[in-house]
């Protein structure tokens, strides 16, 4: 019974797509079968935005984020291979001051408790865990950190919407203590 509905809203959505754009279904995106795109958040706006009102001025910490998110194959660890590729792809330049301004992004990402990093014997970041992002904002909001009510009352909303029962303000991070090393130059250690 519970698999009819999602289908039935399929059907609905696809033949109110068709209706308003006939022949779509040759460009919309994703194709079907195809494969290379990832699962965020349905409230990754409100997400974003609450991490830009956090983070520094003139500090464009969403994209790094959202690139993240991207590469994150399903377990909730990102294997950062090469920090130029992960610099490039948050746009900034691959060389190495497009590697630290990434590197900043990254440290204050973890240091709001979006993302835990694991230093590696031979690069400053090996592996990044995503922590769930709701039990983060709930965090950030028991802290005094969320401050905009509206907002708030947007992202409960959002969660309302897909899962009532992730409305609990109280909610635990339950992320197990991690140790969270600092990123360092290997020159300056």
């Amino acid at each position: 019974m519970a698999t009819s509905r999602p289908t039935r809203s399929k059907a609905r959505r696809e033949q109110q797509r068709n209706l308003f754009y006939p022949g779509s279904e040759a460009y919309i995106w994703p194709q079907p079968g195809e494969e290379g795109w990832a699962r965020v958040p349905r409230n990754i706006g409100l997400i974003l935005t609450i991490i830009d009102r956090e983070k520094e001025k003139g500090m464009d910490v969403g994209r790094t984020y959202l690139d993240l998110l991207a590469n994150n194959m399903g377990e909730g660890l990102v294997q950062v291979n090469s920090e130029h590729d992960f610099a490039l792809r948050a746009g900034f330049s691959s060389g190495d001051r497009g590697v630290r301004s990434w590197e900043e992004r990254i440290e204050v990402l973890a240091s709001l408790g979006f993302i835990k990093v694991h230093r590696g014997p031979t690069k400053r970041i090996d592996f990044i865990v995503l922590v769930h992002p709701r039990k983060v904002v709930k965090a950030l909001r028991r802290n005094g950190r969320v401050k905009d009510d509206a907002l708030w009352d947007a992202f409960r909303q959002s969660l309302a919407d897909f899962d009532p029962k992730a409305t609990d303000e109280n909610e635990p991070l339950e992320a197990p203590p991690m140790e969270q090393l600092p990123i360092q130059d290997e020159t300056s250690s």
